[in-house]
């Protein structure tokens, strides 16, 4: 779907009801621009692209994932992945949590790694290979399930659709609808170095 002004004046309207502090990526459904207009207040709302934020004892680095190439399965600019490097050699020590929207390494299954992943995310895999003892995390969205990835001492997370998740098994070879798992999402407890998650499931919709 393209994005409109007046969703996201919808989201805006939604989202000010909570009482935390948002921290919100574009996604490939997205508009960073209209994002930043309209949901950006840099107090309760914070839209981020590529961003380095502290938080508490931790770090946060982000990645605009949405706007180079195919919306579901782009690549990442070069100085995009030149700027990651930069700002985990500039921080002393961890923990680090890294977030974007569209993941970075193959999960095994065939659709999901050829239509759905950052084409060059092995090589921000690499990266971040390399600074893997500040890493606690790297979550990401966009494929509507919750799976956890670990891969060179490297933990990817993403959590699940609210509302619609998609099928993931061996040999899937295009998209199916997971009729059995209701939306849901994740809740990361961060304790010194460690990143602990829990998942909650929505009760499931009844028409």
């Amino acid at each position: 779907a393209d994005p409109h002004e007046a969703d996201y004046q919808r989201a805006r309207d939604l989202l000010r009801r909570l009482p935390a502090p948002l921290y919100l990526l574009p996604g490939n459904h997205d508009s960073a621009r209209l994002m930043r207009d309209v949901l950006h207040d840099g107090k309760r709302l914070i839209v981020l692209r590529d961003a380095l934020l502290p938080l508490g004892d931790c770090h946060l680095l982000t990645l605009d994932s949405s706007g180079e190439g195919d919306a579901h399965a782009p690549a990442l600019r070069d100085a995009q992945i030149d700027w990651l490097g930069e700002r985990l050699d500039d921080i002393a020590s961890g923990p680090v949590i890294v977030a974007l929207h569209h993941p970075l390494i193959e999960t095994g299954v065939p659709w999901l790694d050829e239509q759905m992943r950052v084409q060059n995310g092995e090589r921000v895999h690499r990266l971040l290979r390399r600074h893997r003892d500040k890493v606690a995390a790297v979550f990401h969205g966009h494929i509507h399930q919750a799976t956890c990835v670990i891969r060179d001492g490297l933990t990817y997370l993403c959590c699940p659709s609210t509302w619609s998740n998609l099928a993931a098994y061996p040999g899937l070879l295009d998209s199916e609808p997971d009729q059995d798992t209701t939306g849901g999402f994740n809740l990361v407890t961060l304790n010194g170095g460690r990143a602990f998650v829990r998942r909650y499931s929505l009760p499931r919709l009844t028409s």
